[in-house]
């Protein structure tokens, strides 16, 4: 990938590809916005800020996503608000007292590597994973083949996809308004509810942007066609995109409600076929859990449809016993 990159546009693959995120203000200084120092006469100088911050459009490889995800956890750390702003405007921005930092038209892409087991455990343990977590198009993959000498892209190939990229980096530069065909405007009015639906669990929320997602992988095929115009082939090809996308968030949180505590529970009552009892589900914690945390999960469950209560009556008082639907 960034072999071809370097091709297209070396200048910005030097100088605009990133790595090590760690901080929002961090995130920040890499797009911000020129300084003008200012002589003592009052007057203005040149800063090589000026020059050196002209190109906002920034690109993140994160090879250990992992670390991104704990850091973020800090107390203090920006990170995850500045990403979530990156996704939903160009202007970020963070005043603190002594370096106030501001990137105004900045345009930020993260590629993050992860593992399914740290993806699963580092998002669920934090309550930014609703909020967060929907801004990124999750991509499952693996190795396909086994390349003892690695693999090349033959030269007529790689040199047909550096030209298609260049020319539409250089038509998209110059579009500044896009629409939809007549046909494309239908598709997308049917496409839409679809990606409307609603989805349980963890997934739900993880993947509630569908429709934000794929309207701009529409647009984004539709300018690797250099065409200001989106159509049916473009929305299509989105769609196909964003499935496989959900597919691979389903994979990883598709049995996972976000809550640590009923998705314990939902596990040990999958693998009971007996059920459990208050007093198993307190000792599942090690009696460590709140009786209001342990009441949230199970209706939680219930309202999921996952779990179902039943009432157990002896010669003395009765027994509610909770078992998977």
């Amino acid at each position: 990938m960034k072999r071809i990159f370097n091709l297209v546009d070396k200048r910005w693959c030097d100088e605009q590809i990133a790595t090590g995120l760690s901080s929002g203000e961090g995130l920040i200084w890499t797009a911000r916005d020129p300084e003008r120092r200012k002589h003592d006469s009052g007057k203005p100088e040149a800063d090589e800020d000026v020059v050196a911050k002209v190109d906002k459009r920034v690109m993140v490889i994160q090879s250990e996503f992992s670390r991104v995800l704990k850091v973020q956890r800090r107390e203090g750390n920006t990170l995850s608000s500045v990403l979530r702003s990156a996704w939903d405007s160009d202007t970020l921005s963070i005043l603190t007292k002594h370096a106030p930092a501001k990137a105004t038209g900045a345009h930020v892409s993260i590629i993050g590597h992860i593992t399914q087991d740290e993806l699963h455990s580092e998002l669920t343990a934090t309550d930014e994973a609703t909020g967060y977590a929907n801004r990124f198009l999750f991509v499952y993959a693996e190795r396909s083949k086994c390349l003892p000498f690695g693999g090349r892209v033959d030269g007529p190939t790689m040199a047909e996809l550096v030209e298609r990229l260049r020319l539409a980096r250089l038509f998209a530069r110059r579009v500044d308004t896009m629409r939809f065909s007549k046909k494309a405007r239908k598709a997308w009015r049917k496409l839409y509810i679809r990606l409307s639906a609603e989805t349980r669990g963890m997934l739900g929320p993880i993947t509630s942007r569908a429709e934000a997602q794929v309207l701009r992988l529409s647009m984004v095929y539709a300018l690797l066609s250099c065409s200001h115009v989106i159509r049916t082939h473009h929305l299509k090809a989105a769609a196909a995109l964003w499935d496989y996308c959900e597919q691979s968030a389903a994979f990883v949180f598709g049995g996972s409600l976000g809550n640590p505590v009923a998705d314990k529970i939902f596990t040990q009552l999958q693998s009971n076929q007996e059920g459990l009892t208050r007093d198993d589900i307190h000792e599942l914690f090690h009696h460590n859990c709140s009786k209001q945390e342990i009441d949230g999960a199970l209706e939680l469950l219930a309202d999921s449809g996952l779990a179902s209560s039943e009432q157990k009556h002896t010669g003395g008082r009765s027994t509610e016993k909770r078992k998977a639907a």
